[in-house]
């Protein structure tokens, strides 16, 4: 069985993945570039999880949707705090790994990258839902995920351990030593 995750950055997608995969037994793929050389046999018993670009095209679109239609099962997943998910993300791109834990205070809302990426979430979240609306498939969100413990489609397997709030990277409490 196929299980592709497409969703915009710093939404769960790694630990939804983690719980799938383990969930269902069988490996995942991080991130692939399944645009420039897919092959569903090399998916195929995977889970996937794939960003799109925030560069929205026709082209780009269409061969986005040929490739997502071809797994078993497809997940939508963004989040609805768009500012708190572009903390998230300019917090990965200043000041780290995909693991280090960060707090408030390393966030410059009022430079041009973060405003560029929070734009950039933005058409990522329009193509999201352009995708929900083809595809007929509804969005799970980040923080009905790590509340609820499950997906809209409840009968996709979780392992729920993946969901756990001890594993969220921002910190609203930081311990100084």
């Amino acid at each position: 069985m196929g299980l592709i995750v497409v969703s915009g950055p710093r939404t769960g997608s790694t630990n939804l993945m983690y719980s799938l995969a383990s969930s269902y037994s069988i490996p995942y793929i991080f991130e692939p570039d399944i645009l420039t050389d897919f092959e569903y046999s090399n998916y195929k018993d995977n889970v996937v999880k794939y960003v799109p670009l925030a560069d929205y095209n026709l082209d780009y679109y269409n061969r986005l949707i040929e490739i997502i239609k071809q797994f078993d099962v497809i997940i939508l997943l963004d989040r609805k705090n768009k500012e708190e998910q572009s903390e998230s993300f300019y917090s990965l791109k200043n000041y780290g790994t995909f693991y280090k834990k960060w707090g408030h205070q390393y966030i410059d809302k009022t430079s041009e990258q973060y405003k560029d990426i929070l734009r950039d979430i933005k058409i990522q979240s329009e193509v999201l839902l352009k995708l929900s609306e083809d595809l007929n498939l509804e969005i799970d969100y980040y923080e009905d995920l790590f509340n609820n413990k499950t997906l809209t489609d409840i009968t996709i397997g979780l392992d729920t351990k993946y969901l756990n709030n001890k594993y969220k990277l921002r910190q609203t409490t930081m311990t100084i030593i």
